[in-house]
């Protein structure tokens, strides 16, 4: 495959496009089943109980992602595997990068802004708490 047939509408956007090489499909696949693997060990270290909500919430988060793109790449190498024409199509490829990226792009966003912003909100009703009146009992 030539570089410039990556960018022709045709190979993006074929019906029924040529079958992947052995090598790529098989490369393909141990990198989706990669990260379902992934995934599902991430969603069980999660249950660990010496991590705090918000670790816990981020490893979920993150195994859900993996989980379920992973899933979804599987399902486009069967579509593949099994020459279902329309199901085929390179873009699809393109749609799964572009939300993987998407969820990526959000999940760092939850454990790098989110996160800190609620500690630091938590803290703060703590220091204004602390000073209130307790009450009786």
């Amino acid at each position: 495959m030539q570089i410039p047939s990556l960018l022709t509408p045709l190979y993006w956007f074929k019906t029924t496009p040529p079958p992947l090489m052995a090598v790529a499909q098989k490369g393909v696949l141990i990198f989706f089943a990669a990260c379902v693997v992934a995934g599902v060990i991430i969603y069980l270290m999660r249950l660990k109980k010496n991590l705090d909500k918000f670790s816990r919430r981020g490893m979920a988060r993150i195994g859900t992602a993996l989980l379920t793109m992973g899933g979804f790449g599987l399902a486009l190498l069967f579509f593949e595997f099994e020459r279902i024409p329309v199901l085929t199509m390179r873009a699809l490829y393109l749609v799964w990068l572009i939300l993987a990226a998407w969820w990526g792009y959000s999940i760092f966003r939850y454990i790098t802004v989110k996160i800190p912003e609620i500690r630091k909100q938590r803290e703060d009703r703590e220091n204004f708490n602390k000073w209130l009146p307790k009450g009786k009992g």
